[in-house]
């Protein structure tokens, strides 16, 4: 679905390259997840450092932020993420947050290969686009933690049905014994009923 968005972005804007990264909260990280137009492979894996390029304004801000000239812009810049807008070509980048309840999930971009100043008509398609790719990030993950917590569950109920079924099988020798005991067996029948019932 997120490679569909992305082609669909790609697409309606008319830009060059269409690119998605997600968000990683535990490191700051942004790491592309799908994309279309690139020529290089280092887009489709890139992960861009905390508060590097456009990305990582796009990120703290919670705000769509463009360049025309990304060679040129006052933003903090690392060699892997230059080394990749290069390769690519990019000169004008877009990138809009993707964010649902207060969560940042991560960015839509789009870019050209050549110098382009974007419009507010480009900003809203595009954010428009980053607000159903927030809504199907957001249920995988849900539907993630649910899968996680049902097999939680069954290994749980698993663990509490062998637990139970020792203990019924411990009752049941502690039981015979105690009629052995009681009817005046000697020591050497117990291990007999304990290989018997367990």
């Amino acid at each position: 679905l997120l490679q569909k968005l992305v082609d669909r972005a790609k697409s309606l804007s008319g830009c060059d390259i269409a690119y998605l990264s997600e968000y990683n909260p535990e490191t700051d990280e942004l790491n592309v997840r799908a994309s279309r137009g690139a020529i290089s492979l280092q887009l489709p894996a890139l992960r861009v450092p905390p508060g590097v390029g456009l990305a990582g304004r796009v990120v703290r801000d919670r705000a769509a932020h463009w360049t025309s000239d990304y060679d040129l812009t006052q933003l903090p810049h690392e060699r892997r993420v230059d080394s990749a807008v290069k390769a690519e070509g990019m000169e004008s980048l877009l990138g809009v947050p993707m964010v649902v309840d207060g969560e940042v999930l991560g960015a839509l971009f789009a870019a050209n290969r050549y110098p382009h100043d974007f419009g507010a008509d480009e900003i809203t398609l595009l954010s428009a686009l980053a607000d159903h790719a927030s809504v199907i990030l957001k249920t995988a993950r849900l539907m993630g933690e649910l899968a996680e917590a049902a097999a939680l569950s069954a290994a749980s109920e698993e663990l509490a049905a062998a637990k139970a079924s020792t203990l019924q099988r411990l009752v049941e020798v502690e039981e015979q014994l105690t009629q052995l005991v009681l009817q005046g067996h000697g020591a050497a029948a117990v291990p007999k009923v304990i290989a018997e019932t367990l």
